[in-house]
């Protein structure tokens, strides 16, 4: 098994509006470990969700100023908002809660497609990515080395 460290690495909105850097666990070989769900929401963007160890205080937001001036959406789990570039509509982060069995399950994650390439020492096509049955709520489940029913690869 490779060894993860921390890496900081950059990342932006297509048009270039929103960037920021994410603290993210890579290995030597530059693999970031990533997920992909079978979601709603994930299906129609096509997201990749690289989830931040230390949530929001592993990301940090050079541009805007601030999150008013991004676009925010927060489908039907009102707790979990989605924000996005009101000028390219690039998918970011989402960040907030859900509840699995009655536990609340913090979340903030970076779409992974969002990190910039190339950049040193990070290759997106080494990314290792695992699947999660969330269009039938089947979290219990866990992840799976290949998608589930109805999910993309």
């Amino acid at each position: 098994m490779a060894n993860r460290t921390k890496k900081t690495v950059k990342g932006s909105c297509h048009c270039g509006f929103i960037t920021f850097t994410a603290n993210v666990q890579i290995d030597e070989e530059g693999s970031i470990k990533a997920n992909r769900c079978n979601c709603t929401f994930c299906q129609k963007l096509g997201t990749t969700n690289m989830h931040l160890d230390g949530g929001r205080s592993d990301f940090q937001l050079l541009s805007p100023a601030s999150t008013g001036e991004i676009g925010q959406y927060a489908p039907r789990m009102k707790t979990l908002v989605r924000y996005f570039c009101r000028t390219c509509g690039s998918h970011v982060w989402m960040e907030g809660y859900f509840l699995v069995n009655g536990h609340r399950q913090d979340i903030f994650s970076v779409n992974l497609a969002t990190v910039d390439q190339p950049q040193e020492g990070v290759d997106l096509s080494l990314a290792k990515i695992s699947y999660f049955d969330a269009l039938n709520d089947n979290f219990e489940a866990g992840a799976s080395d290949k998608p589930w029913p109805n999910g993309l690869v």
